[in-house]
């Protein structure tokens, strides 16, 4: 068989990714097969299996993947440093996923999101993989909200905005209307 640059295994295996994600999307994680994922990319079934040895392992990968695209987004908001306060920082975050949302046609990463979550809570590896993800997504707010307040109160404030970050796109996922980041901040003016 002949050899497969690193740049064409790369792209196959986003190619997979991105129909599993397009299928996660329509009819769910759980009940999406690797028949199914592997008739969306347009391959043969032995195709995907190199890749991705195990229908677990394609979910772990989309899931990894989506997380550490999530990490960059907020490692850019962070790097920017042009928010004032956290109000406008959350803001800028929240805007920047909304962006990147549907960056993938037919995907809806909000949904995935919370599909992925639930599925890591019976698979260990999946589960501490995106632990590690969300500790590193607290130590990027924390860094951010350095800017504002103290090392101590910062470690709180972090956990605050991943909470409401949370929050939002759980709420973006089920709502049938766009859920404008300005007004989803503007309610936290109220609690102090």
């Amino acid at each position: 068989m002949p050899k497969v640059s690193e740049e064409h295994w790369r792209a196959q295996e986003q190619r997979f990714l991105d129909a599993a994600r397009r299928c996660f999307t329509r009819i769910g994680v759980a009940p999406a097969s690797m028949e199914e994922i592997r008739m969306e990319a347009g391959v043969s079934a032995g195709a995907m299996y190199r890749y991705f040895p195990s229908r677990d392992a394609l979910v772990h990968a989309a899931i990894e993947t989506s997380m550490k695209e999530v990490e960059a987004i907020l490692d850019e908001v962070g790097e920017r440093g042009d928010a004032a306060t956290p109000a406008e920082f959350l803001g800028s975050v929240l805007k920047a996923l909304r962006d990147f949302r549907y960056h993938t046609q037919g995907v809806d990463l909000f949904r995935l999101a919370i599909q992925g979550w639930a599925h890591a809570q019976s698979r260990p590896e999946t589960k501490a993989m995106l632990m590690a993800s969300f500790q590193r997504q607290i130590a990027a707010y924390a860094d951010a909200a350095a800017r504002w307040t103290s090392k101590t109160n910062a470690e709180t404030v972090a956990a605050a905005l991943g909470g409401a970050v949370a929050g939002y796109v759980v709420q973006s996922a089920f709502s049938d209307e766009d859920i404008d980041p300005k007004r989803y901040c503007k309610g936290f003016s109220g609690f102090s």
